[in-house]
């Protein structure tokens, strides 16, 4: 977990590379439109430290997906972003917070979670 970067009462701010942060945002319909429980789930992967714990960033999403208990279809947007900067603050409940997020940059993928298999969205052009 992220929280173990923190040392206790000290507060450290990080700024990312363009790619390194991205964000996470699921949605019941497949066009975007209607937010999983109003975005209270959606998280971030910050490859510095997510990267020294998962093979992926598709294994951390199955991860926070059933730890969250989502057992419905939802359809996940991941956006990488461009620099950031993240407040390492043992206060907040992951250990930061992301003081200012940088544009979406390319690099997004787009993914449908059925409850139980994560598998990335495809598109037919007719």
């Amino acid at each position: 977990m992220l929280f173990c970067k923190v040392m206790k009462n000290s507060i450290e701010t990080i700024d990312t590379e363009k790619g390194e942060l991205c964000t996470i945002e699921l949605y019941l319909d497949e066009d975007y439109d209607e937010r999983y429980f109003d975005g209270d789930i959606d998280t971030f992967w910050i490859d510095r430290f997510h990267g020294e714990s998962y093979d992926t960033i598709e294994d951390f999403i199955v991860e926070h997906l059933q730890l969250n208990d989502v057992n419905e279809k939802v359809f996940i947007n991941m956006n990488a972003c461009r620099s950031s900067t993240i407040v390492m603050d043992p206060e907040y409940d992951q250990g930061f917070y992301i003081d200012e997020i940088g544009d979406t940059c390319l690099g997004g993928e787009e993914y449908v979670w059925d409850g139980n298999i994560l598998s990335k969205r495809t598109f037919t052009l007719e």
